[in-house]
């Protein structure tokens, strides 16, 4: 009846029809609220192990995950290795280090 459901499929088709791109940004918030040496809740001294299981495989070319913990902004970069080199990511992660940089000291 040409209603909304009409409207996105015919202005809208050809976007949703694109790729996917092709890196991922994942901010996964504060992890320091509420957590002291002192508090009912602290951080393990053990290691948490893998992220994730090493057989897992994703979409993205590169995938960015990050957040705060003990007052300091972590990323880490996951990148397909059959595409990048080490040394292409480091160059990436600095020049995202550098831009995040100018924007909190404008």
């Amino acid at each position: 009846n040409k209603g909304i459901g009409y409207g996105i499929i015919k202005h809208y088709t050809d976007l949703l029809n694109r790729p996917l791109p092709k890196i991922s940004f994942n901010y996964l918030g504060q992890w320091d609220s509420g957590i002291t040496e002192q508090g009912v809740f602290q951080y393990a001294k053990e290691s948490s192990g893998e992220e994730g299981d090493i057989r897992n495989h994703s979409n993205n070319l590169i995938d960015m995950n990050g957040g705060v913990k003990n007052g300091v902004f972590e990323m880490c970069f996951g990148y397909d290795i059959g595409v990048y080199k080490k040394e292409t990511i480091e160059k990436f992660a600095n020049c995202f280090k550098g831009k995040l940089l100018d924007m909190i000291y404008e």
